[in-house]
């Protein structure tokens, strides 16, 4: 976890915690999720990058207390990020573009925007 960290979450309103499902990645999300709790910045939603349909979601839900969206490894989504597009414009019915079209729903429901 990178040092500044905690001035973001000091900032926001709410965390979002985005890792890939490694053993790294996730014991950093579980470290950032830890100093969001500390400070008093609430968890708002958990994104498993690059993950697959055996993502325990539910138990990950539970541990952390907040919903959690998987969103697929995808080579559009990698052509939509080099291109400076959104993946949505790019390739609208792709997996991970509707996974991210999901997130952002659930988000919005959860912070009440």
């Amino acid at each position: 976890m990178r040092s500044d960290a905690g001035l973001a979450l000091l900032a926001g309103s709410a965390c979002l915690l985005v890792a890939r499902p490694t053993a790294p990645a996730l014991t950093d999300a579980i470290r950032t999720w830890e100093l969001a709790r500390a400070i008093g910045t609430p968890l708002a939603q958990i994104v498993q990058n690059r993950g697959d349909e055996t993502t325990d979601t539910d138990r990950i839900a539970d541990a952390l207390g907040a919903p959690v969206s998987v969103v697929p490894e995808s080579n559009e989504l990698a052509r939509a990020y080099r291109a400076g597009q959104p993946i949505g414009r790019v390739a609208p019915d792709d997996p991970a573009a509707r996974a991210l079209g999901r997130t952002a729903s659930t988000l919005e429901r959860t912070l009440g925007a």
